[in-house]
Order: structure tokens, then sequence, then C-alpha cells
């Protein structure tokens, strides 16, 4: 019989499934929100970037910098130049508007003029925000990020607050960027632990991520940790309106029924969190209002075993931020 704990994980993990945000429009918001505004450039560009200042993190233009994120550029700042596309505007004969019974008008890519840019530590100014902290929300001032990251054995590095990413793991190391809401950097790194648990094989001699295989995509992968770190999360009193739209983003439509198939891995993996947690004792960070149900007695659940082929070449991080909108990060 499952005991008072396990039943409260699962009517949290069923709110969550029924609250997954599938409305294009707010998930549109929740990846503006994530960005900052800040544009993300093509491949090409990057690789401009990094090859004239290698620890550039979010760039934008003279312009941008004044406008849409009140900051200047300091004086002396030396700009990083990448390519701009051109395009041309022609009438089309063979487009007809169907209400006005005109051609219609089509932009063509004629080339590239250089443009510059500059990175966010040439600038001075307003603050800025990356992340979606302000979807979640806790009591506490602070929680026991290096105590949870050490509790599993696991190295902890912090990175820059300007990075787009909130975290990634190799399944040894965890990055978390350095964010001002610190309930937001606590689910954070709670989502890396579960990565951590869930998706990397470990033997002796190395860790190995096993995503994008046939039964562990990448998508289901963000999912399945972010569940997780929101069942955990939940125990310390954070609320968190992030996770349903950063699982509705990687997982859309679907991403209710993928969540009932994974519900005995994302239970598996918070109670495998909340019992290290209880025996290294950071659950008494957790407020007594939020603990649910007796911690005497929590029986193993077994996790479902993770495939071990692996298919592909998979990334050697795995990173929690929302995937790519086309060109907009």
């Amino acid at each position: 019989m499952k005991n008072e704990r396990t039943k409260a994980l699962k009517t949290r993990l069923d709110e969550l499934a029924a609250a997954i945000v599938t409305d294009p429009g707010r998930l549109a918001d929740f990846a503006r929100a994530w960005s900052a505004g800040f544009r993300s450039y093509s491949l090409h560009n990057q690789l401009l970037i990094w090859s004239q200042r290698p620890d550039a993190t979010l760039c934008a233009g003279l312009k941008a910098w004044q406008t849409k994120h009140n900051r200047r550029v300091k004086k002396g700042a030396k700009a990083i130049y990448i390519l701009a596309p051109v395009f041309k505007t022609f009438v089309d004969p063979d487009r007809i508007d169907p209400e006005t019974g005109k051609p219609q008008e089509r932009k063509t890519l004629i080339g590239f003029n250089s443009c510059y840019v500059f990175d966010v530590l040439d600038t001075e100014g307003q603050p800025v925000e990356i992340g979606t902290g302000k979807y979640v929300t806790g009591d506490a001032g602070s929680y026991p990020v290096e105590a949870a990251i050490n509790a599993f054995g696991l190295n902890l590095t912090w990175e820059s607050e300007y990075v787009r990413h909130n975290g990634s793991t190799d399944g040894k190391t965890v990055w978390l960027a350095k964010r001002s809401n610190p309930a937001a950097v606590f689910q954070t790194c709670l989502h890396e632990i579960a990565h951590c648990i869930l998706h990397f094989k470990k033997d002796e001699e190395r860790t190995t991520l096993i995503v994008d295989d046939d039964e562990i995509t990448q998508t289901i992968a963000e999912l399945e940790a972010e569940a997780t770190a929101y069942l955990v999360a939940s125990l310390f009193g954070i609320h968190s309106e992030s996770s349903a739209h950063y699982i509705g983003i990687w997982a859309g439509q679907s991403a209710t029924e993928e969540i009932k198939r994974a519900s005995l891995r994302i239970l598996s993996a918070a109670e495998r969190i909340i019992r290290t947690f209880e025996r290294t004792g950071i659950l008494q960070h957790v407020p007594a209002d939020h603990a649910a149900g007796p911690r005497e007695t929590t029986p193993e659940i077994e996790p479902m075993p993770a495939p071990s082929a692996i298919v592909g070449a998979p990334p050697a991080r795995q990173s929690s931020a929302a995937p790519a909108q086309g060109s907009l990060f």
C-alpha cells in the first residue's frame, strides 16, 4: 500500500499534468521571458562572435542596448562584427492576392552586410534578468543547493548570470547559472539532479548520456526531469508555474499523456531524491506544512530501467533550457 507521501506526490503529478500550458500565446510569452528580449544568432554568427569574444554571452546592437534593455555601451568597448541579412522586396506576378486581384510582394535575400554588436559585459545600466524566475515563488530566502548537489556525489560549478540556460549537467558535474531568484535556482538544481538519476548510465570508467534513443528522446528527458523537480520542490514550499510552461514548450499537446506514461519513472526519481535528502538531513529545510506524510516508513519504489542502447551522438551535457523557437534563441 502506498504511503501518504507517495500518494501526495502522485496527486501533485496529476495536478501538474492537468496544468500543462499548450496555448501558443502563453508559451511565446514564456519563451520571450526566458530570453529577456535577446535574440539568438545563426550558427555562422555565433562562430563569428566566439572567434572575436570567446566569453561572450548576451549580445545586442548599440541601439538595442539603449532602447530595449536600458543599458549603454561603455566607452572604449570593442565591437563584435557579425553578418546581417539584406532583403529586397519584389512584386511577384505569379502570386495574386485573392482579395485584391493584384500581384503580391515578396522579400528575397540578396546578400549580407557586416554590422556590429556588443557583449553585455561591455555595457552598464539596468540589471539584465535571464530565465523565468518570475514564474517561480518560494518563501525561503535561501535553499540548500550545495548540500543537495553534494548529497549525490556531484560537483557544482556556478556560471555567469548571463548564460541562456538555467543549468546543465554531464552526469558528474552540475552547472548552475547565478540567478536572483533562489527558489528558481534550487528548482533548476533539482532538475539537473533528476537528469543525473534518470538519463545517465554510470560505470567505473565513464558516465554516458542515454538520451536521443528509441525510448528516451530529448523531449521525454526534459519532461521527466522537470516533473521530478516540480514534485520535490513543492516539498520545500516552492510554487512553480514555470514547470507547466516548460513542459508545454517541450512536449506540446502530448505532454499530459507523456507524463502519465512516465509517471513511475518520475515518482521513482522524486522518491530517490527525497530519501537521499532524508538521509543527509536536507529535509530539515522543508516547512512543516509542506511535508508530505511520515518520513519513517518510506518504501522503495523500484525505478524503471533506463535503456542502455545509445543511438547517434547525444550531447555531452544535458541542458535546462527551452527549445529554440526558430532563430529566437
